[in-house]
């Protein structure tokens, strides 16, 4: 999986969750997924709001939820997509992709380790 692909089947809630590295030394990309905007969630000033239009799998104004970024391991992703249990869903826009990666490196809720992932994709 590439920066900027998408899946869904991650989690119990049907998520859009989006790769954000290149797999590291270790085997593991980085992932974030997309919730509801204004939910109760605190978002501030640190919120990136993706709106509809911008991904075909976006119906309503959606957040990048950058506190549960996290590494993923590359193959057992790779072994559920075979199996059809993990469905990829339209790539992120080259630019859209960016701008969340770029969002991600400031915002003090993702993991070093996941910054550093990111930063090594580029």
């Amino acid at each position: 999986m590439n920066p900027g692909e998408t899946i869904i089947g991650l989690d119990f809630g049907n998520h859009l969750w989006m790769v954000l590295s290149a797999p590291t030394n270790d085997g593991e990309i980085a992932l974030v997924n997309l919730t509801t905007h204004g939910r109760g969630l605190p978002c501030g000033s640190a919120c990136t709001v993706l709106t509809i239009g911008q991904h075909p799998f976006i119906n309503r104004e959606s957040c990048v939820y950058f506190r549960g970024a996290y590494l993923n391991p590359l193959s057992p992703l790779l072994k559920a997509r075979e199996q059809g249990t993990l469905r990829q869903h339209y790539p992120l826009a080259p630019e859209l992709l960016r701008r969340i990666q770029d969002a991600a490196l400031v915002n003090r809720m993702v993991a070093r380790n996941v910054k550093l992932a990111i930063q090594a994709s580029f």
